[in-house]
């Protein structure tokens, strides 16, 4: 059960290049305000994104960790394709069904969908920027070839 509520995608940015032109002043070698505005806010979007994944998680780690044998999820189903070891059984007799009585569990569960919906409609928002980005940058300057951007945009972002 756990390895089903928790291994979906974690979204791990790596915003070093794109800090470093924000932070130092080179957007500013841009004409374009609206290219310049929409840059200098993807940062911010991204760390929201990073911050919700990782709030999202937190209540229902803490929750397990007290009401389920966590040790035991290899029981159930192996978690990795490449490193299979189980982790053997927990010495603690916890009914694993319990918790799907407990309205705290329930809840928690509903928070955590409405948080990953929220969070895909930030990740989809982002991508839409992202192209707009693209549109704006390829009809300012048309003599370049901007022809492969849009796959290496999609690539790095969706994996």
């Amino acid at each position: 059960m756990y390895y089903f509520t928790v291994s979906g995608w974690i979204y791990v940015a790596d915003n070093g290049v794109l800090n470093e032109i924000v932070n130092s002043g080179k957007l500013s070698s841009l004409e374009d305000s609206n290219i310049k505005n929409l840059i200098a806010s993807v940062p911010q979007q991204i760390a929201q994104i990073v911050e919700e994944d990782r709030l999202y998680r937190e209540d229902l780690h803490q929750y397990l960790s007290k009401n389920f044998a966590l040790k035991n999820i290899t029981k159930y189903r192996e978690l990795y394709n490449y490193n299979k070891s189980s982790l053997g059984e927990s010495n603690f007799d916890v009914n694993p069904y319990k918790i799907l009585r407990d309205v705290e569990f329930e809840n928690i569960l509903t928070v955590q969908a409405i948080w990953i919906k929220f969070s895909i409609e930030i990740c989809e928002n982002l991508k839409i920027k992202y192209l707009e980005i693209q549109n704006l940058i390829e009809n300012k300057y048309p003599k370049i070839d901007y022809s492969k951007l849009k796959d290496n945009l999609e690539k790095g972002f969706w994996g």
